[in-house]
């Protein structure tokens, strides 16, 4: 969706992001601030707020750039999202290392979950509806560690 957006939209989403991002992030440390108990002082909760706050100050054109890098660098992590991408930016990961993140959807999971699927196998018999199950050699030596407790 993002390569097929012309870039003034591109952009446009950046700064709703860093509109958005900024207001709710500066909401929640006013409301940590207002919980403190009475008498206690806010400065300390300020000033971590301060010294933490994602810094946009490259500007829509600079993120707006990084976000379509990865894209193109990266055309296997199109499910993505631009708002996981701009967020781990802010962290100040660089596009090879959130193209390595451990997100939870990737698609290497997935490819992790079929190649467990092909070392386990469950079977039914047709006569009696008996389930078998096999297990694969992680969780056999789960099971084993399990009985070792």
């Amino acid at each position: 969706m993002w390569l097929k957006w012309n870039n003034g939209r591109r952009e446009s989403y950046v700064w709703g992001y860093m509109i958005g991002y900024s207001h709710a992030y500066w909401v929640g440390c006013r409301r940590a601030m207002k919980s403190l108990p009475t008498g206690a002082s806010a400065e300390s909760i300020e000033t971590s707020c301060r010294e933490s706050q994602p810094d946009f100050s490259k500007g829509t054109t600079y993120w707006t750039q990084q976000v379509t890098d990865f894209y193109k660098a990266y055309a296997s992590d199109r499910d993505i999202n631009v708002d996981e991408i701009l967020e781990q930016l802010s962290n100040g990961l660089t596009l090879d290392q959130i193209h390595k993140y451990p997100f939870m959807r990737r698609r290497s999971q997935g490819d992790d979950m079929e190649n467990r699927a092909k070392e386990c196998a469950t079977t039914v018999n047709a006569k009696d509806g008996a389930i078998t199950t096999t297990k694969g050699p992680k969780e056999e030596a789960h099971d084993k560690s399990l009985s070792t407790i």
